[in-house]
């Protein structure tokens, strides 16, 4: 029965002396990995923040009446 090249006994040294450099590999692309998602982590969280300053200066009534910037609100003009 034939065997695969693997598993030939003049290469067991080899694949011996390759495990230590394919797990290093492994844990360096997994390392690389890692930061290229943590920073678009930091990127979509960056856009997310912008995008919540747009919409509550949106909501914001001084926004649209520069103004009445200084005018007081309508729950401290009733409790007065």
């Amino acid at each position: 029965m034939p065997q695969g090249p693997m598993s030939s006994p003049l290469m067991k040294p080899f694949v011996v002396l390759a495990l230590p450099g394919m797990y290093l590999f492994y844990k360096y692309n997994q390392y690389k990995r890692r930061r290229k998602e943590n920073a678009k982590r930091r990127l979509t969280e960056r856009e997310l923040q912008h995008l919540n300053n747009k919409i509550v200066s949106t909501f914001n009534p001084s926004f649209f009446h520069p103004e009445r910037a200084h005018l007081p609100r309508l729950g401290e003009i009733y409790s007065a």
